[in-house]
């Protein structure tokens, strides 16, 4: 699939008016090929083949990043596999986990949590706006690694059961909808 110049120049607008911390740490190039896959992740299109090769290290890169900074993609899998010609990517296909109808419906109901917490921030300072989403989820979701969508902002805000990538997600998501610039940071705890 093709894009107009306008469609890829206002998905760069809108995802640069996120401010989406990984994609900002992209160059200009870098970029234009991440917003050339969001679309066509956006449009749900199976095989996603590229102009000109990429290599599969910034392939893989831009996958991780759709992850961290695009969180309202949970229908995407971990999993993902390309078409490779020499040692570059040619074409890139997606694993889609959640259908189209099952995701849409899914987000309806995300959206009006999105909804709830617009009202129950409004008026309020960044701090005051980032506490209340906070106790918001604290209140509505308890710790799990044993559901299918733990990982993901819906397992947090709807099924109310997700471990810490999806408590972060969620997190993130509202803070973004509410217009507070956030970012998921990945780590590990050494226990000993």
């Amino acid at each position: 699939i093709t894009f107009s110049d306008q469609e890829l120049e206002d998905v760069q607008i809108s995802l640069t008016k996120q401010s989406l911390f990984y994609y900002e740490q992209l160059s200009k190039e870098e970029k234009d090929v991440f917003d050339f896959i969001y679309l066509n992740i956006k449009n749900r299109k199976e095989k996603i083949e590229f102009e000109e090769p990429i290599s599969i290290n910034f392939l893989t890169k831009i996958v991780y990043i759709l992850k961290f900074d695009c969180p309202e993609f949970y229908f995407l899998g971990d999993s993902f596999d390309y078409d490779v010609k020499g040692k570059k990517a040619v074409a890139y296909y997606p694993e889609y986990i959640i259908s189209t109808k099952k995701y849409e419906k899914m987000q309806k109901e995300v959206d009006k949590i999105v909804e709830e917490i617009k009202i129950l921030v409004e008026g309020k300072t960044e701090y005051e706006a980032e506490l209340i989403i906070h106790n918001y989820i604290v209140q509505n979701c308890l710790y799990t690694i044993e559901t299918t969508n733990c990982n993901n902002l819906y397992g947090c805000l709807i099924e109310g059961k997700a471990n810490c990538e999806g408590y972060s997600s969620a997190f993130m998501y509202l803070l973004r909808q509410v217009g507070i610039e956030a970012t998921q940071v990945i780590g590990e705890i050494n226990y000993n």
